[in-house]
């Protein structure tokens, strides 16, 4: 006969209800500052966008002002770079929370008798898991969102400075 494991002690419970509700706290937070990541990332674009065409504007394209415009944009591009690898560390922060969120709540429920609690755990459509269950791996549909459309505005940032270099060499002038 399998022994039943002990119930938990209500410190343990406690601790354990705290580091519940903490890493679902983190999982909102690292969600909103993906959002923020994006946002700046777009007002870091608009801007060095803005200041090379101020550059330009008005002026002969040349080679000293074609490369202060590829160093404002190779810049864009880093910065847009160093938000996309930021944004999959978050994404690797959030699995961490997320597993730990279904581990706490296997620890809870799954030895559970009540037919209710049995039904939601069996749920797997609304997302409900345990630490038994296989954790998710890929990417969602809102990070890949998020990640096309900051491929997208480094590909702008890289066609612009393509652009620039193509009117210097064939001596088109913006003025």
């Amino acid at each position: 006969m399998s022994e039943r494991p002990r119930l938990l002690e209500q410190h343990e419970q406690a601790f354990l209800l705290a580091e519940f509700e903490q890493a679902w706290a983190q999982v909102l937070n690292i969600d909103e500052r993906r959002l923020k990541f994006v946002e700046y990332y777009s007002a870091i674009v608009a801007a060095i966008l803005a200041v090379a065409a101020n550059l330009a504007v008005d002026r002969e394209l040349t080679v000293p002002i074609g490369l202060l415009v590829t160093a404002l944009l190779t810049a864009g591009v880093l910065i847009g770079a160093a938000f996309v690898f930021m944004i999959l560390s978050e994404r690797a922060a959030n699995r961490r929370y997320r597993e730990k969120i279904n581990l706490i709540r296997g620890l809870f429920l799954t030895e559970s008798t009540h037919p209710g609690m049995t039904e939601y755990l069996a749920r797997k459509d609304l997302g409900v898991k345990t630490g038994a269950d296989a954790q998710p791996d890929r990417l969602g549909r809102t990070l890949k969102g998020v990640l096309v459309f900051m491929g997208l505005e480094i590909a702008l940032v890289v066609v612009v400075a393509i652009a620039t270099w193509w009117g210097i060499v064939n001596g088109y002038s913006l003025a």
